[in-house]
């Protein structure tokens, strides 16, 4: 079960490492006016080269500087944003004039409908549940008490600053309307660059752009360590029946790096804006794990049997839905996205298969115990 759970963590890390190549090819789109695909395949070789030069360390001294830096800079952003599209009365009425007021209903109801809230709502949940960054920060907290702390901080800000991004959104459509900026109107995912050069003096609208393209590439790379050190720990382990050795580490990790940077890019042929890609690539391929990691916290007679049938029912029902357009169109008509259809089908598997298989005999604290057992044995066999 663990090692198949790694599997799973390690395809995941490549879905959100593709979520941060579109939204760093979309500032390069922006600012250069260069065609996405192009866009894409300089923002992978600019990971990889911050990685492979700068190293894992760069990552871990820059992530602080660059997330103030984002968001003081969103903050500012959505102080002024308001003022310069000229209030709320003005930005309701440009919904209007475009034939969108729904828009401006609470969560945007009134012009995706409930379904497709619904279906956004839930692939941002199970994207940040089954994030591979999230999981790293729990195994390396100090105590379960200081995870749980981390986690409800986490979640707090963010609950917080989810708010900023929709008052800036508004408001660039609004200006973008008024001036004929139709590069933003066509795509929403230009209206952060699009604000920062407007609302700002040119000086401090370049400084917050190179803070947002430089904290989505620490970002990327974050999700990279992430999957390549589950790979190394224990896919290398699954697939050569042997724990890597201390001394391939290094050429193993740049290997992985450049799999999973090649992986991801091919995840983001699939969406080319940062909503259609939560809503359809994270939100086709991280339920079935959410599914597993939740039905097994509450439900005792959950079995091991039947969180793998959950994740792998959810793996595939996502490759059908990305390759198959008819399968795609029929889920998008009727549930506006795969998220709530692949709950559904995920939670059935869990729950058959695990009432179909024998109940686990161990406590938790015994299942605690025995995979620490297997990861120090393979400790100790990589060290001989």
């Amino acid at each position: 079960m663990r090692k198949f759970m790694s599997v799973v963590i390690f395809i995941v890390s490549i879905v959100w490492v593709g979520s941060a190549i579109n939204g760093g090819a979309n500032y390069l789109a922006f600012l250069i006016g260069m065609d996405m695909i192009p866009a894409k395949i300089i923002t992978v070789l600019a990971f990889g080269v911050y990685v492979f030069v700068g190293g894992y360390m760069a990552v871990v001294w820059t992530d602080a500087i660059q997330a103030v830096l984002l968001f003081g800079g969103f903050v500012l952003i959505a102080i002024l944003a308001i003022p310069a599209a000229g209030g709320f009365d003005n930005i309701r009425a440009a919904y209007e004039a475009a034939g969108n007021p729904g828009a401006m209903t609470a969560f945007g109801v009134g012009s995706k409908g409930v379904l497709g809230v619904l279906a956004v709502a839930l692939a941002s949940y199970y994207g940040a549940m089954a994030g591979p960054t999230a999981h790293m920060r729990v195994y390396t907290a100090k105590s379960p008490a200081t995870a749980r702390k981390a986690i409800l901080i986490a979640a707090a800000v963010v609950g917080c600053f989810s708010i900023l991004p929709a008052i800036v959104g508004m408001s660039g459509f609004t200006i973008a309307s008024n001036t004929g900026a139709e590069s933003v109107l066509a795509n929403p995912d230009f209206t952060f660059a699009f604000m920062a050069t407007t609302v700002f003096p040119p000086a401090i609208g370049l400084v917050c752009l190179i803070a947002g393209l430089s904290a989505i590439m620490s970002s990327a790379d974050s999700d990279a360590i992430a999957g390549v050190t589950t790979f190394l720990t224990d896919v290398y382990a699954l697939i050569f029946k042997k724990p890597v050795a201390d001394e391939d580490i290094p050429k193993y990790s740049r290997i992985i790096l450049v799999i999973m940077l090649v992986g991801a890019f091919g995840m983001t042929i699939f969406a080319n804006d940062i909503m259609s890609y939560i809503n359809n690539v994270i939100g086709s391929f991280t339920p079935g794990m959410a599914v597993a990691l939740l039905v097994g916290r509450f439900w005792k007679r959950a079995t091991w049997q039947g969180g793998v049938a959950t994740m792998a029912s959810g793996i595939v029902f996502g490759v059908i839905y990305l390759v198959y357009q008819p399968f795609n169109a029929w889920i998008t008509e009727v549930f506006k996205g795969p998220a709530l259809p692949v709950t559904i089908v995920t939670f059935i598997f869990c729950i058959v298969v695990s009432l179909l298989t024998p109940a686990s005999t161990h406590t938790e604290e015994e299942r605690v115990a025995l995979v620490m057992a297997e990861r120090n044995q393979e400790k100790t066999a990589s060290v001989r």
